[in-house]
């Protein structure tokens, strides 16, 4: 009986721990940062903590605000996706998406800034959009 007992508890502990990102949801999440829903899941992004515990915001900005400010440790942080611009329900790792910061772009919070997972794909979208492209690296040292 405590066997069993043992092994429920693990497998509750582990469940409950779990690191996976959550899709973004319109007009249901809300904005951590800035407290707005979000309203179009393409600029959406999250961070998820080691524990488990998910963040989401509405645009990259209210992402980049958060991330550097004391509210979370860098050591916390499992990781930080961006919604494909193409594909709102997908969600990218910043280190391997690109980044396109265009004045074109009406975005929630004005960042301007959307993702995509190929660099191919963003560069194609400087026909449409005058801007630029940039890494995550890039990007986060723009907004400290």
């Amino acid at each position: 009986m405590i066997r069993w007992i043992l092994i429920i508890t693990t497998f509750f502990l582990l469940g409950s721990c779990s690191v996976n990102p959550e899709p973004l949801v319109a007009g249901k999440d809300q904005c951590y940062s800035c407290k707005m829903p979000v309203a179009d899941t393409r600029y959406g992004a999250e961070i998820v903590t080691l524990k488990g515990k998910i963040f989401k915001f509405d645009d990259i900005a209210c992402l980049l605000e958060y991330q550097n400010s004391e509210m979370i440790k860098q050591e916390e942080i499992f990781s930080i996706l961006v919604s494909d611009y193409q594909n709102g329900e997908e969600l990218l790792n910043v280190t391997s998406a690109c980044f396109l910061i265009s004045e074109q772009l009406k975005t929630p919070m004005n960042s301007q800034t959307v993702a995509f997972a190929d660099c191919k794909i963003a560069e194609s979208f400087l026909n449409t959009f005058t801007g630029k492209l940039v890494s995550w690296d890039e990007l986060s040292q723009r907004q400290k």
